[in-house]
């Protein structure tokens, strides 16, 4: 086989990869949740709605460990995911959902919440 021909295989392939690739994202942001709230407390109920990760936002909250000793602490930490009902603004946690938290790059967009950080109402 000449090499130009095995270069536009290479090259049909390449494409075929990356047009499977954006099917396989279009796909993965069609995932959906319930909002089921946060069950920390019983004023923290969800509405019941499902939605498309694709349309919402990704919470990313942070921890932080305290300082000790000389050199110890003093870091934020990456904590769990969480979104936000675009409907009853109620925060539903992913903590439990590790199949959508590795999803995260398919939601709408990602936004960082450092310890107890109010988040405006992103998706409403």
């Amino acid at each position: 086989m000449k090499t130009k021909k095995i270069l536009r295989k290479l090259k049909k392939i390449g494409e075929e990869k990356n047009k499977l690739t954006e099917k396989l994202h279009e796909n993965q942001s069609k995932t959906k949740v319930k909002c089921k709230g946060n069950h920390i407390s019983i004023s923290n109920v969800g509405c019941g709605k499902e939605f498309e990760i694709g349309k919402l936002t990704y919470i990313q909250t942070f921890w932080y460990e305290e300082p000790y000793g000389c050199t110890g602490g003093a870091n934020w930490h990456e904590g769990e995911g969480q979104w936000s009902c675009p409907l009853c603004g109620v925060r539903n946690r992913l903590y439990n959902k590790k199949e959508i938290e590795k999803l995260k790059y398919r939601f709408k967009n990602i936004v960082k919440a450092h310890g107890h950080s109010q988040i405006p109402d992103i998706d409403k």
